[in-house]
């Protein structure tokens, strides 16, 4: 079982330490999803792996990181344009900009055709699902609610299934940064997962970072966490997934 991430009470707020996981120099929830999958795909046999994000995402360097310093082969896929200086030395494939699904569905045909394990579009996975649902073990009952940032959702779907489980009523707010994920959440959550969360759009685009990126001295990812200030009141669980490592 991975370690429990702590929690830390600062100035009448909780805040869940998910930002505390590393793995090979990195750190945060994305990356122990990420390791998971590709420890999975390892073990089926893959040697090879490849993913899709936005020309910015985190998902394509932690993935890529991992990749290169676990000793296996990558590939990203992402839209058209500029890259970050942190996708250097990753093979990219670059498409002609569509909508998501679009460009998830000629990444799957890649590691189709090229036998690629395919660590899915927000690292949608059973797996690591439960490994968010194990993170909550440490959440307070005293807390009034807990805010966290969505972007697939996939982290508010194991706290959901955990609190399921453990017959815990806290309410969640859902600060929703991109696309909405509902359709996520009906396939993925437990039924009837909308009487225990609200689900707030971000003040900002997910393009645009945010102004302010600090509360109670801890840094905040400025695409996703830094848009839930707005949101939170004391006595709140702020659940902090991990600032972005590039």
């Amino acid at each position: 079982m991975p370690l429990i991430t702590p929690i830390e009470f600062v100035d009448g707020y909780y805040f869940k330490r998910d930002d505390r996981f590393t793995a090979y120099g990195l750190s945060g929830a994305k990356v122990r999803g990420a390791e998971y999958l590709i420890r999975k795909g390892y073990r089926e046999g893959y040697r090879k792996f490849t993913t899709v994000g936005h020309r910015k995402s985190p998902q394509i360097h932690i993935v890529g990181t991992l990749c290169k310093k676990m000793g296996f082969a990558f590939t990203g896929h992402t839209p058209q344009g500029e890259l970050p200086e942190a996708f250097k030395g990753f093979n990219i494939v670059q498409h002609r900009a569509g909508y998501n699904n679009v460009i998830a569905a000629r990444c799957h045909t890649y590691a189709k055709e090229n036998e690629y394990y395919e660590i899915p579009f927000g690292m949608i996975d059973m797996g690591v699902i439960d490994l968010t649902s194990i993170q909550t073990f440490n959440v307070p009952l005293d807390t009034k609610r807990v805010v966290i940032p969505v972007g697939s959702g996939v982290n508010l779907c194991g706290i959901l299934k955990a609190f399921r489980k453990r017959r815990l009523q806290i309410p969640i707010v859902g600060v929703v940064v991109g696309k909405s994920p509902v359709k996520l959440l009906d396939a993925y959550a437990l039924y009837g997962w909308q009487s225990q969360v609200t689900l707030v759009d971000a003040k900002e685009k997910y393009s645009v970072p945010a102004k302010v990126t600090e509360f109670c001295g801890i840094e905040l990812d400025p695409i996703y966490e830094a848009k839930c200030l707005p949101f939170i009141k004391e006595g709140d669980l702020f659940w902090i997934i991990g600032i972005r490592n590039f």
